[in-house]
């Protein structure tokens, strides 16, 4: 049964497909259905039937948004559209969310169309390749587009508001060995804690195409350190979000996004999920969605992929430093 027909009919935007080239490599990623997204087509095997029901019944309708998964089922990727402002006599916000697979970017993108929706427009997609204006890809690096493509970060100061999602770094490795998209080359392969991690040919941003990192874990900190410090890259609005706070205290985040936007939220409460788009999603599922992701942040799941030797050579590559900064201490055992 084809996914998109739900996405059409559940959707209020038109769903705009551009083309974005994929390894051949890469596997059917996570499901991740959520609607007012930018639609990526791609080249990619089709899931049967049968196992796209029984992934919506085993983990619930966009079990990816609370999970941090960021991609569809089928192989298409979901890209960002900014936001805006309605109001017709300031000067439009745009948000710019960004972050790495799989930290939590389309759980943030979702809950600020639920909470926030009559309060937004759509400005610009997700632009891939980059433009002017501070459009680019979501999981770009900023210090090589800086490098090597600077225009596309001119427009980044001024009515827009980047918003960096960061988690947990074994949480992610955990996640990224289960699917870890353009990097699957390296995440899903022997060793795959300490081996060269190669960003691949027809990845998004072309400026990250081809370049090589040490291992993952290099990833993560290179990717987690621009974020902290976003002012350098143009964003005079920014905020820092953590995936577990996103999960954890979710109305406390929505609400600092309100105050840097002059947004307002929900008189009612907030909304932390939208209605089913697919009829065969578990209603029991996808309530206790969250709950589930919270039960995990709590304790610690992701740990059991780091047993014996593998704790110390995932943390043998992390940044200590950068990890204390965000509260991550799961290395400080085998320091």
């Amino acid at each position: 049964m084809p996914l998109l027909p739900y996405l059409r009919i559940a959707c209020v935007l038109v769903l705009s497909i551009c083309a974005v080239g994929v390894e051949e490599s890469r596997k059917d990623p996570e499901e991740d259905v959520t609607c007012l997204l930018q639609y990526s087509r791609q080249e990619h095997r089709t899931p049967g039937t049968q196992s796209l029901l029984e992934h919506l019944n085993s983990f619930g309708l966009g079990s990816g948004l609370w999970s941090g998964m960021d991609e569809t089922i089928d192989g298409s990727g979901l890209s960002l559209l900014g936001t805006s402002s309605p109001s017709s006599h300031a000067k439009l916000n745009h948000f710019e969310i960004m972050g790495l697979y799989n930290t939590g970017t389309n759980l943030l993108h979702h809950l600020l169309l639920s909470n926030f929706g009559s309060q937004l427009s759509m400005e610009a997609t997700d632009a891939t390749p980059p433009k002017k204006g501070c459009l680019f890809w979501k999981h770009s690096s900023l210090s090589i587009l800086k490098l090597k493509s600077p225009n596309t970060l001119q427009g980044c100061n001024g009515s827009v508001v980047g918003l960096a999602m960061i988690r947990n770094p074994l949480a992610w490795l955990h996640s990224m060995h289960r699917q870890a998209y353009d990097l699957n080359n390296c995440a899903q392969r022997e060793n795959w804690l300490k081996i060269p991690c190669r960003y691949p040919r027809g990845t998004p941003q072309h400026t990250l195409a081809g370049e090589t990192f040490p291992n993952l874990q290099t990833i993560y900190t290179k990717w987690t350190q621009d974020y902290e410090s976003l002012a350098s890259f143009g964003f005079n609005r920014s905020l820092l979000i953590r995936y577990e706070d996103l999960v954890m205290d979710t109305e406390g985040v929505l609400s600092q996004i309100a105050s840097l936007a002059n947004l307002s939220l929900p008189d009612d409460g907030i909304v932390q999920f939208q209605q089913a788009v697919h009829p065969t999603a578990v209603k029991a599922n996808k309530n206790n969605e969250r709950e589930v992701a919270i039960a995990q942040i709590q304790t610690k799941s992701y740990l059991e992929l780091f047993k014996g030797s593998a704790l110390a050579t995932a943390c043998a590559y992390l940044d200590r430093d950068v990890m204390h900064r965000h509260g991550y201490t799961d290395c400080d055992a085998v320091m």
